[in-house]
């Protein structure tokens, strides 16, 4: 864990405890960050999966004009709670995400520092400043290697930041059509006939899922590396 590594030079040849006490707490929403988007990631492409493959048999199973366009009441009903079973899950999900960008942004907020508060920069002078008391204890050049991978992962952390907001984004949109369909869904229980544009609506939800789902599969992959492999 590069932060705390760097926490315990720190600590153990300076009396100054804010530069430790502040790459700790970074090192610590690190792992936070990281163990979220694991969570989320193991989980997201088998729910995005079944979401998808629910929508699909929901849209072969609905009347289909202009063969077959009538729908009854009880047809009606086991759709609408299909529909607000899916869009409960989706909700749930998506508020997991929320958490993740509260926490990268935390993250950020203390990787740049604000006012007066301490930023990254000044654990970089600060080991700059006390060079001639590190290198006769540790490997200055290993110090430097170690200041350079918590960089590069702040820089990815902003990648994964990126592709969280875009997938939570698909989402909101699938949300708002879904529940737009699942009004019209209570409408067709009045009307009784489906018409080619509701089955055009369902198939507008059904993309955004699937839209989703495209831009997760590949969300792990960035120059060849995995974003989602934040080390600590």
């Amino acid at each position: 864990m590069t932060s705390n590594f760097l926490s315990d030079i720190v600590s153990s040849t300076s009396s100054n405890s804010s530069p430790a006490l502040y790459l700790q707490t970074l090192g610590d929403k690190a792992y936070i960050a990281g163990t979220q988007i694991e969570k989320i990631y193991n989980t997201g492409s088998f729910a995005l999966d079944e979401i998808f493959n629910e929508l699909q048999d929901i849209q072969q199973n609905l009347p289909q004009p202009p063969q077959d366009p009538l729908m009854t009441q009880k047809d009606a009903q086991y759709f609408h709670a299909r529909f607000r079973q899916i869009f409960n899950l989706i909700t749930r999900f998506r508020d997991r995400f929320v958490d993740i960008e509260r926490t990268i942004q935390e993250i950020q907020k203390l990787y740049r520092g604000y006012s007066n508060d301490q930023g990254f920069s000044k654990v970089i002078e600060y080991f700059n400043e006390n060079e001639s008391t590190h290198k006769n204890i540790y490997d200055m050049i290993m110090i430097q290697r170690e200041l350079d991978f918590e960089r590069e992962q702040m820089d990815q952390l902003m990648v994964i930041d990126h592709e969280i907001l875009r997938v939570g984004q698909r989402l909101d949109l699938f949300r708002k059509n879904l529940d737009s369909f699942i009004e019209r869904i209570i409408y067709l229980s009045n009307k009784k006939i489906v018409t080619q544009e509701d089955s055009k609506v369902l198939e507008k939800v059904t993309e955004t899922v699937n839209s989703a789902k495209e831009i997760w599969d590949k969300m792990d992959i960035v120059d060849d590396n995995s974003i989602l492999r934040i080390e600590q």
